[in-house]
């Protein structure tokens, strides 16, 4: 029984981990639409998410292209 309660208690941990982790990925979502809107180039809000320069494709119409 014991293991089962610590798989329970895993489980609700995983959970409440997914719930934080949607949340911040729509807040990111969010951050990187007004910076686009604001007319931060996709590669500079790419670079600053962390993404290696080198794997980014520029879209079509960007000045960097």
């Amino acid at each position: 029984m014991h293991e089962l309660e610590l798989i329970r208690a895993a489980a609700q941990d995983v959970a409440a981990a997914r719930s934080l982790l949607r949340q911040r990925l729509d807040t990111l979502a969010a951050i990187n639409r007004d910076a686009l809107a604001r007319g931060i180039p996709a590669v500079d809000v790419a670079v600053a998410g962390g993404f290696s320069p080198t794997g980014i494709r520029n879209p079509v119409g960007d000045a960097r292209r």
